[in-house]
């Protein structure tokens, strides 16, 4: 079986720009507060750590539509985590004018 690994971007950070703990710790921290009930807060980390990771995509995503093509394929890939970062990919895109 076909082994899913997600979108093919890549993250355009240098560990000197970040506390090693960093986004780790932003991730935890959205887990905590989404199975707290504070989906706000927690929808506001996952954006910050797409921000962080991938600052491109707002930008590839207006030139280049098969970054959406690629993340509506991967939300119905059958595999429940790729799926929820797709999910959260194409909301972040959709709330900042990218016609999904």
């Amino acid at each position: 079986m076909k082994k899913l690994l997600g979108i093919l971007l890549t993250p355009t950070f240098t560990m000197k720009q970040f506390d090693p703990n960093y986004l780790l710790t932003l991730s935890k921290l959205a887990v905590t507060f989404n199975e707290q009930g504070k989906t706000d807060e927690a929808i506001a980390l996952i954006y910050q750590l797409i921000e962080e990771c991938y600052p491109h995509i707002l930008e590839r995503a207006k030139t280049d539509r098969t970054v959406i093509y690629e993340l509506v394929k991967q939300k119905n890939c059958g595999d429940k985590k790729l799926e929820l970062e797709a999910e959260n990919l194409l909301e972040y895109l959709k709330l900042r004018g990218i016609q999904i």
